[in-house]
């Protein structure tokens, strides 16, 4: 096999041992003890068949693909979706992909990042489920290192100023949010409209407004964009298409990461998340 990386239809037709070879190459790379060193599969072990296609399809066919998202984005993309998928996490993949993503160039303040963006999504119980999982995974493989300190003045601040940050970042993202017509205080006459200030809060002030954190407005679409197909709450992800655009994320990105998505999370979603993305983009204005 060349030793350029084929791309576009030419990597659909590399044979199986050609994707293992690569596959294992990704894979030793961000996780040096894989078990599989040499594409053979030992005798006797149980369904065999689905070692072969982590290697061609996973290893290969997601993690080789570096020719528009580098394999940092990748990773971080990764675990955003495990730690929402099924709304409980997947912490085997988590195990994997934590140590792996350092190998790839992420670093453990970027991850912490997304971890307590993943609050605002999944809710304490499974961020906590994720977060002792990612440290024992950092901490076995002896790749955790200390975080900044917690932000002590973003704590104190008073509800009315978190919500006057958040609706400058709203005004920034989605400009049409009809959460930027909710009234600063509760409407004793809607029901449930402490919700809405709670959002404005929690997700566009403690969560959007982090720019100056491991993340930024790219990234932090990218992440959003994992947490929502991975939930699924596909009709979310389509708003947030045209704000991951103008956050800097090309439409071949987003290709890339239905792509990708689509190997974790299972080709019947691949499918409804690529139509939602499709429609949104048919959407936008030209």
């Amino acid at each position: 096999m060349s030793d350029a990386t084929p791309t576009g239809y030419a990597r659909r037709e590399r044979k199986g041992s050609e994707k293992r070879q690569v596959g294992i190459k990704n894979a030793l790379r961000m996780l040096p003890q894989y078990p599989i060193r040499d594409g053979t599969i030992p005798a006797g072990i149980f369904c065999p068949d689905s070692l072969l296609m982590s290697m061609e399809d996973s290893y290969c066919d997601a993690w080789d693909r570096t020719d528009v998202i580098d394999a940092r984005t990748r990773s971080l993309f990764t675990i955003s979706m495990m730690i929402c998928v099924g709304n409980v996490g997947n912490q085997f993949e988590l195990e994997w992909h934590a140590p792996g993503a350092i190998r790839n160039g992420a670093t453990v303040n970027e991850i912490e990042a997304i971890i307590t963006y993943a609050r605002k999504f999944v809710a304490g119980p499974a961020q906590g489920w994720a977060q002792g999982t990612i440290k024992k995974a950092l901490t076995d493989h002896g790749l955790l290192t200390p975080g900044p300190p917690p932000d002590l003045e973003r704590r104190e601040k008073s509800g009315s100023e978190k919500r006057k940050i958040a609706r400058d970042v709203l005004r920034r993202l989605d400009p049409t949010s009809e959460l930027l017509k909710v009234p600063d205080e509760i409407d004793q006459n809607k029901f449930g409209s402490e919700l809405d200030l709670m959002i404005l809060e929690n997700l566009y002030f403690d969560s959007w407004a982090r720019t100056d954190d491991a993340l930024d407005w790219r990234m932090r679409s990218i992440v959003t964009l994992g947490m929502l197909f991975a939930i699924p709450r596909l009709e979310l992800a389509r708003q947030h298409v045209p704000i991951a655009l103008k956050n800097g994320v090309t439409v071949k990105e987003l290709e890339e990461l239905i792509l990708h998505a689509a190997t974790y999370l299972g080709f019947p979603i691949g499918l409804a998340i690529r139509s939602a993305v499709t429609e949104a983009l048919q959407q936008m204005p030209k």
